[in-house]
């Protein structure tokens, strides 16, 4: 209260200094610059600003129309105004009012108390208040109205941006952020928090415990949700630890007491296991396996089949023995097999099968648009996409074959310095291999086979020797025609 009135009179001064037309300075050690109509009260004050004052000590305001008063304040934003001590005013039309305090944004206001010179609290938001005590966290915040027909937010606790009308959030090791309670707790009083209407209430009282108040239907409507009664962690939609009252059930589940054979189920933690070493059958009054179902199975989650400790695919099984892991087996004599479908044919690289090993590294793909990949490390690029050999024993039919990975072709048999081997060369070579030359023998073919790129090279090479040797023998030929007719 006294702050405040000390305020209020160095405010009515402040107007008097202004309404006279005249700067004014208690030379003690103060700074003005006159011609600006700058004022100054107390000591060693700096007031240079259009029309800005300083009173008390060490204040300081530098910008037009500012403002400092108390102890060791700064005013440096147009229009700004700091009061008490060691307060700091720098937004355009910003105030600051207390002790160790800022406020940096424009339009904005800080009152109270920071945590010291080096702790101040700040208000950097511009059009906003904080208001705060011995801390540099507010404890009350007001934020700007979206539009002037509209009403700002406010924050309660460390919240500088609140994302409601009332926003509230505790500090750390606090247990509760807002605290409702009747004038007395010890007779049929209520505490009660309304929403929307008066008809939509949540209240408590000390006979009755929590009430909640409805025109309507009590929904939960998270799918995630659910609801614990005598458990903080309910693991099913509505989980009850103890014994559930009722005078009907709905449905087939009217009757549940004392439901015959309900003693061989036990709960294990979040868990419930069958202890009967029997056969549960399911539509069958005489099960042969551990569970045994007549009739359709429907799961919206993921199988595990095998030793695992759980799925990661809506379907896994997993093989621990030499034998194949799953079989598909269709004993019906027209029957078919196995039948997979992919994604939408708009996605034509997306896999529709996918073989790989053990470190998943991909050894057979099929994908949406019918392309197939065997060893490609990716989406395979054709029809059939095979990084490696294949070893066909059959006939390959189609309409062309393109051979891309060539390494050399012949075409430095019509280079200059080519040697070109004689025809008796060839001829003596044939007679001793049975092959013409650098033409792999056909004890090599039928053993190792050929490379289609490599064999059409050697034979593009042949072709382009005996087009030299044609050449040769017309110019050979020429040459006899002319000496006939000389």
């Amino acid at each position: 209260m006294r702050k405040i009135t000390i305020i209020i009179i160095s405010i009515l001064a402040i107007t008097h200094i202004a309404n006279s037309q005249n700067c004014t300075n208690c030379d003690a050690n103060n700074t003005i610059i006159p011609e600006n109509y700058s004022s100054a009260l107390g000591i060693e004050n700096t007031s240079t600003g259009q029309a800005s004052f300083a009173s008390g000590k060490l204040n300081t305001a530098s910008n037009m129309y500012s403002t400092a008063f108390g102890y060791n304040n700064l005013a440096s934003g147009q229009v700004s105004f700091a009061a008490g001590g060691y307060v700091s005013a720098t937004g355009v039309y910003s105030i600051g009012i207390g002790d160790y305090l800022k406020a940096s944004g424009s339009n904005s206001m800080v009152i109270g108390t920071g945590g010291g010179t080096s702790n101040l609290l700040t208000n950097s938001n511009s059009n906003s208040l904080m208001i705060g005590f011995g801390s540099t966290k507010p404890t009350l915040f007001v934020n700007t109205a979206s539009a002037s027909d509209k009403t700002g937010t406010i924050g309660i606790g460390d919240v500088t941006s609140p994302a409601a009308k009332l926003r509230i959030k505790t500090d750390s090791g606090e247990e509760s952020a807002m605290f409702i309670e009747p004038w007395t707790w010890n007779s049929n009083q209520w505490s009660e928090i309304r929403i929307g209407t008066q008809n939509h209430a949540v209240r408590v009282s000390a006979n009755y415990g929590i009430e909640f108040k409805t025109e309507s239907n009590y929904i939960f409507n998270s799918q995630n949700a659910r609801v614990g009664i005598g458990t903080n962690s309910p693991s099913e939609k509505l989980e009850v630890n103890g014994t559930v009252k009722a005078t009907a059930f709905s449905g087939d589940g009217s009757g549940l007491t004392n439901v015959p054979g309900s003693n061989y189920w036990v709960l294990n933690g979040n868990d419930m296991y069958n202890s009967n070493n029997g056969n549960i059958g399911i539509g069958k009054t005489d099960p042969n396996t551990t569970l045994d179902v007549t009739g359709d199975v429907k799961l919206t989650g993921m199988l595990a089949v095998g030793n695992m400790p759980y799925p990661s695919y809506k379907l896994h099984v997993k093989g621990n023995s030499d034998d194949w892991a799953a079989v598909i087996e269709n004993t019906y004599m027209t029957g078919n097999g196995l039948k997979i479908k992919g994604a939408h044919s708009t996605y034509p690289n997306k896999p529709i099968l996918q073989l790989t090993d053990q470190s998943n590294n991909v050894k057979f793909i099929v994908t949406t648009g019918g392309k197939v990949g065997i060893g490609v490390s990716g989406i395979p690029s054709e029809a059939l996409d095979v990084n490696g050999n294949a070893n066909i024993n059959g006939e390959i039919v189609c309409g062309g074959i393109e051979v891309t990975d060539i390494t050399e072709w012949k075409d430095y048999v019509f280079e200059p310095d080519y040697d070109l081997p004689g025809l008796s060369e060839v001829e003596a070579f044939i007679i001793e291999h049975k092959h013409l030359p650098g033409i792999p023998s056909g004890k090599e073919v039928m053993g190792n086979g050929i490379n289609l790129a490599e064999m059409n090279a050697l034979l593009l090479q042949k072709i382009e020797e005996l087009t030299l040797y044609v050449i040769r023998q017309e110019k050979e030929i020429n040459n006899l025609k002319e000496k006939i007719y000389d």
